[in-house]
């Protein structure tokens, strides 16, 4: 008998390569955007006014300078790095009064401290082997900021970057494939984190019904939840890309696409 694990990596490869369809309008270019797989909604990828295309050359320079300055234990120029990953990723401003991102926060004091590049070494060390309790907000911090950079940091783009939008793309996924399998809640395996937009005129929310999914940035330990979801995705997505000929940036790419906006709620 296939195990449920076995029928959804089938799923998720199926839904790469045949009919997964998804549509929203973008709420900034008013422009309409749409797929009929994932590996048409990775074809499809667009962030900051750059394709697919444009934006691996570009990860890719930014991680190749990442590992330069951790191999010299550069403290400032990795400082550097991290701020224009962030600014990249258009999470390095302040919060609401003025005050910084915690991660912004965090790259901060370690700079200070001179222990930015020794820390995330260490962060991604305990990344790669599963432990999320070192992700306590202070010692090391997990947000959609955070995600970035550790991704980034990894030579061998394993670690994926895990923010709400593909947070929100795979609930959307893992509901579809808990309807179609006559199962009507949400086993642990398929709780995938999401995270709200910004913009009240988006949906990022894949919770219907008895499918319900938890938020990603709430509760005293969500740095630790965050970097759970970012180890538990990683080992699926590396998994699906040795089974597709595929890489973990291309799945990522394609999740981000999708999980921009759900519409609205059946």
């Amino acid at each position: 008998m296939i195990s449920l694990d076995d029928k959804w990596l089938q799923y998720l490869k199926e839904c790469w390569n045949n009919e997964f369809h998804h549509s929203y309008i973008d709420n900034q270019t008013r422009n309409s955007w749409s797929c009929f797989s994932l590996k048409n909604a990775y074809e499809n990828y667009f962030w900051n006014g750059k394709d697919v295309y444009i934006t691996k050359d570009l990860l890719d320079s930014y991680s190749y300078d990442m590992q330069q300055s951790l191999k010299f234990e550069d403290d400032i120029r990795t400082y550097d790095i991290s701020m224009k990953i962030l600014r990249w990723g258009g999470v390095a401003g302040n919060v609401r009064g003025g005050i910084p991102r915690p991660t912004v926060a965090w790259l901060n004091r370690q700079l200070e401290g001179k222990s930015l590049t020794k820390n995330l070494i260490a962060g991604l060390n305990a990344l790669r082997v599963g432990n999320f309790d070192e992700f306590d907000g202070h010692k090391l911090p997990m947000d959609s900021a955070a995600t970035k950079i550790f991704s980034l940091v990894d030579t061998n783009n394993y670690i994926i970057i895990y923010d709400g939008r593909v947070g929100a793309a795979l609930g959307l996924l893992a509901r579809s494939f808990l309807k179609n399998n006559n199962i009507d809640y949400v086993p642990e395996q398929f709780s995938f984190m999401w995270g709200k937009s910004r913009s009240p005129n988006l949906n990022r929310d894949p919770s219907i019904n008895n499918y319900y999914f938890h938020q990603l940035w709430y509760g005293n330990d969500r740095n630790q939840r965050h970097a759970k979801m970012v180890i538990e995705t990683s080992k699926l997505i590396s998994l699906l890309s040795s089974q597709t000929g595929t890489t973990s940036r291309q799945w990522e790419a394609a999740l981000f696409m999708v999980g921009y906006d759900l519409g609205k709620k059946e």
